[in-house]
C-alpha cells in the first residue's frame, strides 16, 4: 500500500532528501547546526535543513546568497 506523507507538524522537519516542492533563494541570515535560515528577495524567512543527503559544493557562510531546492518538510536537496 503507498503511504501518504502528512505535512509536518511544527517543529518538525524532513532529515533526508526527498520530492523537491520549491526552490528557494536569498540571503543566509543565521545558521544553527543543520538549520539555515534564509531570507528571500521579498523579505520572507525561510528555514531549511541540511544533512548528509544536501548536494552542496561548499560550506555556506552568514551573507551568503544561495538557492536551494528543498522538500515540503523543509530539506535542501541542494543548495548552492
Amino acid at each position: 500500500l503507498p503511504t501518504v506523507q502528512e505535512a509536518p507538524k511544527a517543529g518538525r522537519h524532513d532529515e533526508k532528501p526527498g520530492p523537491a516542492w520549491r526552490t528557494v533563494g536569498g540571503t543566509v541570515k543565521d545558521i544553527q547546526g543543520n538549520a539555515y535560515t534564509v531570507e528571500d528577495f521579498e523579505g520572507n524567512q525561510v528555514k531549511l535543513y541540511v544533512g548528509q543527503g544536501t548536494k552542496h559544493l561548499k560550506q555556506k557562510k552568514v551573507g551568503d546568497t544561495v538557492r536551494a531546492e528543498i522538500t515540503r518538510g523543509g530539506f535542501a536537496n541542494s543548495i548552492q
